[in-house]
C-alpha cells in the first residue's frame, strides 16, 4: 500500500489552526517515541506546539494562525523551515541524543538506535 509520511490538516471548524502530523512507521516511530526521546527533542524544536497526532502518525505539531502576531520575533523566525523538516528533525532524535549523552558523560548507557 501507499505510505504516507506527513499530513497537514485544517478543518473547517477551526480554518485558522494548522497541525502537521509526520509518521515514520511502526517500528522506527515506536523507537523514536520511546528511548530515542523523540517528543522530547520536538518540543524543544517546537516549543509549546506539540499536540497529539492523528491515528496512523506518531508525532504533530499545531498552531494558530491567528497567534502568529503575538509571537516573538525568534519564535517566528524560520518557523516555516522547521515545519517543513519535522521528520528530519525526529529522524535525528537518535544522533542528539548521542551527542546529549556524551557531553553529559552518560552516552554509554543510552540505548542503540539499529
Amino acid at each position: 500500500g501507499n505510505v504516507v509520511w506527513g499530513q497537514v490538516l485544517v478543518t473547517p471548524e477551526r480554518p485558522s489552526y494548522v497541525s502537521v502530523h509526520c509518521s515514520l512507521g511502526p517500528k522506527v516511530g515506536a523507537k523514536i517515541k520511546g528511548e530515542m526521546r523523540g517528543a522530547e527533542i520536538l518540543e524543544a524544536t517546537y516549543p509549546g506546539m506539540v499536540v497529539e497526532p492523528e491515528p496512523g502518525y506518531d508525532f504533530a505539531v499545531g498552531l494558530d494562525l491567528d497567534s502568529l502576531g503575538s509571537m516573538a520575533p525568534e519564535a517566528k523566525a524560520g518557523l516555516h523551515k522547521r515545519l517543513g523538516a519535522m521528520r528530519r528533525h525526529l529522524l535525528g532524535a537518535p544522533v542528539i541524543t548521542a551527542l546529549q549523552g556524551l557531553r553529559d558523560g552518560n552516552g554509554g548507557s543510552l540505548p542503540c538506535a539499529h
